[in-house]
């Protein structure tokens, strides 16, 4: 079954290790993934060494850029990502750099040009006030093209919430990693598990401790090639660049 992960980290960081793209390849063999999203950690972009990587091993990387907000114009950077290196959607983390995902004074310049290009963002969401799911529903509405992806599916405290976000907003989806298979199960009851996404967050989770829980929690093939591959195929078809 084809497998893509929606959620890893390459590139060099300060104090613990990093991983390279030849490092997460390997490791995509070993646990049969057959193609990841891939962004720069937060703290430390480099659009273009992800551009490179991709260019490089372009049946097995999917690239994503990172932004820091707290310079000047990263819309910019955006535009140039997309159509210079390539990339094909944006990572934010917007605890590191002290504001929220619905604050569109900063974030509304660099939707606006993922809004043009049906661009994928992927966002850390959690209990804390920066990314509550409910943040996501606000911006889900202001930029209908906009596909955003909720990043651990509301950790710890609010899966339920993130999963009403996508009850009610269709160009909204839930992240699995570092959560378990009950989420996944409830994100089936409630109808949206066509809004599930496969992802490990490497290097800080292994691949196959997140195929388990799609396992654990999907008896149906069908339903586990929703979540392995074809929502994120939806969402990548989408994509005009």
């Amino acid at each position: 079954m084809f497998v893509i992960d929606a959620h890893n980290h390459i590139g060099n960081r300060r104090g613990r290790k990093g991983q390279s793209a030849e490092e997460i390849i390997a490791q995509m063999d070993e646990s049969n993934i057959d193609q990841a999203v891939v962004f720069s950690y937060v703290p430390y972009p480099n659009n273009d060494y992800i551009g490179d990587m991709v260019k490089k091993y372009p049946d097995r990387l999917i690239g994503f850029a990172i932004l820091d907000h707290t310079q000047k114009n990263p819309e910019k950077e955006l535009e140039r990502a997309v159509v210079e290196l390539g990339l094909k959607g944006l990572k934010l983390d917007t605890p590191t750099h002290g504001f929220s995902i619905d604050d569109f004074s900063v974030t509304g310049p660099t939707f606006e040009v993922a809004n043009k290009y049906h661009l994928p963002v992927i966002c850390y969401c959690g209990d804390n006030n920066f990314v509550h799911p409910y943040k996501f529903a606000e911006a889900a509405k202001r930029y209908p093209n906009i596909n955003f992806i909720m990043a651990h599916a509301g950790i710890l405290f609010m899966t339920s919430h993130a999963i009403e976000v996508c009850m009610e907003n269709k160009n909204c989806y839930i992240e699995i990693s570092n959560i378990n298979g009950k989420v996944i199960n409830d994100a089936k009851d409630k109808g949206v598990l066509s809004q599930v996404l496969f992802g490990t967050d490497t290097p800080f989770n292994y691949f196959e401790v997140m195929k388990c829980c799609v396992e654990s929690a999907l008896d149906d093939d069908s339903e586990k090639e929703l979540v392995y591959s074809k929502n994120f195929k939806n969402i990548l078809n989408q994509v005009k660049t």
